[in-house]
């Protein structure tokens, strides 16, 4: 299985950059994060046409992550299983072909002197659990 990751800063406005390596690629399975885009305007015409599903966890301007398949995902997830709501869109999860693929975006822990710094340890030790 052919996997890959991008930080794509912006799936509107890296799409032809995106559909042009799927091409040249073709990955089985693509994890993408960094979407900056609501679900009602991500690209899936062209992602679908390109031959993939997608399953996605977006955020409106900021964050947001897809995970990108030749075979169609199963048991997809958004977030921690912890119980704690998210307010921002950096993790998800999907089975693909017997496989379990988590992608995240890791907050920027910024300066220690930023509630940055504090919370991305705290988000972390979510992800260890």
């Amino acid at each position: 299985m052919k996997i890959a990751t991008w930080t794509v800063n912006s799936i509107r406005a890296r799409l032809d950059r995106l559909q042009t390596w799927l091409l040249a690629n073709q990955p089985d399975l693509l994890c993408l994060q960094e979407l900056k885009v609501a679900e009602d305007a991500f690209p899936l015409k062209p992602i679908r046409k390109a031959g993939y599903y997608v399953s996605m966890n977006c955020q409106k301007t900021y964050n947001g992550l897809a995970i990108l398949s030749k075979t169609e995902p199963v048991d997809v997830r958004s977030g921690f299983a912890d119980g704690i709501e998210d307010a921002e869109a950096r993790l998800m999860s999907a089975t693909v072909d017997s496989v379990r693929i988590i992608s995240d975006y890791i907050p920027n822990g910024d300066t220690t002197a930023s509630d940055k710094y504090a919370w991305k340890p705290e988000w972390l030790g979510r992800l260890k659990t």
